[in-house]
């Protein structure tokens, strides 16, 4: 077993996207109230202190005329809503460019820590030095350190796309054949290319190399504006995690067999923590990958747990259907109890599902905390059978403990229901900004200033 050690930096980049979709919602609500704000208080200052107020058939305000003692104050206003507008733009592009940037960050670490324990791939890596420059560096590590710091870097000045190619020759892997996403991590690479370097203009480099690898470019055209709205970050997060939790895994399971027993673990660490945080879509596409034969080195329990996410996040997506198919694809008549339980949990069958509970937790299988951590038990908690076996295990107060902290209860459902809320109200952001400035810059040609 290597020293092969990237799982500080791999949940440190989860994590990074975590907290950006957490924050999300909420952000851009408060950027939208605020723009609404200042848009609301520039209207009313015109309609208390014009004249001659010209209106467009929709309502909104054409032209006026002002005192100029007002003009400072109007001149205020205007560069309070102006700058309201600007930062609704400037934040959640800012937030795709971070994105990237971490993930080009994280890439440069998965590579130097294959470097630093496969050391023989070094070997590889071509580079002259003079006699002179050999003498400089002291010892053979600096001049390690000072190639391996220098090939990073040549992998991570090319396109997104190259640096998926160059990872492929040198590794001798399949990366990007069978990837559905890749055409969506392209576009958003490219898109984040425009938000840094033109504003978000749509460019003729991003319609060639969009073009070039499948992206759906319907509707837009050179000169186009491309915005960054709450759905699309959410895509975003959600493409940049998979293709680095898989990109991640098929390196380590490919450049170090022997690990297989900590790629396993890891793998079954993620797919229950994104199940935990509800991110059942995402389960079901990674782990697409590791049922796969890419990874029938996995011993027979670790298929068998991430065959039960898998299942558990078809179920939570409402596709009993695929939960059921899936199920049925495998033999459960000789496994433990643990996974007879899951197997009866997940068709519902709950008296025998409760059966092979009370097995399970007797035998050690299954801890106490298990059963109101684990996302399995969620729809079952609540059923009689749970309850009865739960008290008889650990008496009746654990029991009304237990409901309490179901999180599918109604508190729960509201947040999620507020949090859904938010972003809706966020995703007429776009428009209404794009609506304001465009108003703005009407009223600025046609406001007139009066002695008076």
């Amino acid at each position: 077993m290597s020293d092969f050690d990237i799982k500080e930096k791999l949940n440190y980049f989860l994590e990074i996207l975590e907290s950006i979709e957490d924050a999300l919602p909420s952000l851009k609500k408060n950027l939208y109230n605020d723009y609404s704000e200042k848009k609301a208080g520039y209207h009313s200052f015109i309609e208390n202190h014009a004249k001659e107020i010209e209106y467009h058939e929709d309502g909104k305000i054409k032209g006026y005329i002002i005192h100029r003692s007002k003009s400072s104050e109007l001149k205020k206003i205007k560069k309070d809503l102006s700058k309201a507008i600007k930062l609704s733009f400037v934040i959640p592009h800012n937030f795709l460019v971070a994105i990237v940037s971490e993930y080009d960050a994280y890439l440069g670490d998965l590579i130097k820590e294959i470097y630093k324990n496969k050391p023989g791939i070094i070997n590889n890596l071509e580079k002259e030095f003079s006699f002179k420059e050999v003498i400089d560096f002291g010892c053979v590590d600096k001049i390690k350190e000072y190639v391996i710091e220098k090939d990073i870097e040549g992998i991570l000045r090319k396109s997104h796309l190259e640096q998926l190619n160059i990872i492929e020759k040198k590794f001798s892997l399949t990366i990007t054949k069978d990837l559905n996403i890749l055409p969506e991590f392209i576009e958003i690479t490219e898109r984040r290319n425009l938000f840094v370097h033109c504003k978000g203009k749509v460019s003729s480099q991003y319609i060639k190399v969009c073009s070039d690898n499948g992206v759906n470019l319907a509707g837009i055209e050179v000169g186009a504006i491309l915005y960054a709205t709450n759905k699309y970050i959410l895509r975003a997060i959600h493409v940049f995690s998979e293709l680095v939790i898989k990109l991640t895994h098929v390196l380590w399971n490919k450049v170090f067999g022997d690990d297989k027993d900590k790629v396993s673990s890891s793998a079954l660490e993620i797919s229950f923590d994104l199940l935990v945080r509800g991110r059942y879509n995402l389960v079901v596409d990674i782990l697409s990958l590791f049922n796969s034969k890419a990874f029938n080195n996995f011993d027979d329990v670790s298929k068998r747990y991430l065959i039960v996410n898998n299942a558990i996040a078809y179920r939570e997506l409402g596709q009993d259907d695929k939960c059921i198919v899936l199920l049925n694809n495998y033999d459960w008549s000789a496994v433990s109890s643990i996974f007879k339980m899951a197997e009866q949990i997940l068709r519902g069958n709950y008296g025998k599902a409760a059966f092979f509970m009370k097995q399970s937790c007797q035998s050690g299988e299954i801890v106490k905390e298990s059963l109101h951590e684990w996302p399995i038990f969620n729809k079952f908690r609540d059923s009689e059978e749970f309850k009865i076996v739960y008290e008889d295990l650990y008496g009746k107060e654990e029991t009304v403990n237990i409901v309490l902290q179901d999180p599918t209860d109604k508190e729960g459902k509201s947040q999620q229901e507020a949090e859904a809320e938010a972003e809706a109200e966020a995703e007429a952001e776009a428009e209404a900004e794009a609506e304001a400035e465009a108003e703005a810059a009407a009223e600025t040609e046609t406001e007139t200033e009066t002695k008076g």
